[in-house]
């Protein structure tokens, strides 16, 4: 069981000329391994945060949650590491809260000198506006260590 805590202590933003600071949001879970895999057997995870504090920042992203229940699965496939999310938040827009659910596959390949390269895609569903927001992230990253 991994305890899982997050913070954003200071959010700057602007909108227009007008710029803002304020406290985000924090927090606080678990993670649990439910099934340990190794290679191309999968490793199933389930992780669950509450929000324990609500900051005065806007929220930019997918939306402001209040529960988050996450169902995590990770394999190795012939050189590549593939991540698949599923998630269920609890969304609070005013007096209402509304379930949003999100999916995410992430996917990375070793380069060499500890260099990788990896791709993620994810869609949330926006309770509130009644539509989709779809999301694509690249990158090429450095891990001093193979761990």
């Amino acid at each position: 069981m991994e305890l899982l805590a997050g913070s954003e202590p200071v959010v700057h933003s602007v909108v227009g000329a007008r710029g803002e600071n304020a406290a985000g949001d924090v927090p606080l879970g678990f993670q649990v391994v439910a099934l340990e895999g190794e290679g191309v057997k999968p490793t199933l995870a389930f992780s669950y945060l509450h929000r324990v504090y609500a900051g005065d920042a806007t929220d930019l992203d997918s939306g402001s949650t209040k529960n988050t229940g996450i169902v995590l699965v990770s394999t190795d496939v012939r050189g590549f590491h593939f991540d698949v999310n599923a998630m269920f938040n609890e969304t609070v827009g005013g007096a209402l809260s509304r379930v949003q659910y999100g999916q995410t596959l992430s996917i990375s390949h070793d380069l060499p000198r500890n260099f990788l390269l990896g791709a993620e895609i994810s869609r949330f569903t926006q309770p509130f506006l009644h539509g989709n927001a779809i999301q694509n992230l690249w990158y090429v990253g450095y891990q001093p260590r193979h761990n």
